[in-house]
């Protein structure tokens, strides 16, 4: 892997830990507090769901090694999706759905 995509690789992981933080802090503080978002904080909670949907696709067709043999995107994506799919669509659903 050429040095600019791993640079490029390790400046989303920072943007994604970034949001998830964001997320992890911001989401629990306004259920206990019960504030009504501004407009500027639904405007950031939109921008970062798009970063971490955007996420889902960039893992499944990151270049990674095993040694010296390349994981084929195909192979990575249907074990991503067996694995991890049900999960996925749990954590989608909205919470009225579940109760």
């Amino acid at each position: 892997m050429r040095f600019d995509q791993h640079r490029l690789y390790q400046v989303w992981d920072l943007v994604i830990a970034l949001s998830v933080t964001c997320m992890a802090v911001e989401i629990p503080l306004r259920l206990v507090l019960g504030y009504v978002p501004s407009m500027s904080m639904i405007a950031l909670e939109g921008v970062i769901t798009l970063i971490l949907c955007l996420d889902v696709f960039v893992q499944w067709y990151r270049p990674e090694s095993v040694g010296r043999l390349a994981i084929s995107p195909s192979s990575r994506a249907a074990s991503a999706r067996g694995a991890w799919g049900g999960i996925d669509l749990l954590a989608a659903m909205p919470v009225q759905f579940l109760s």
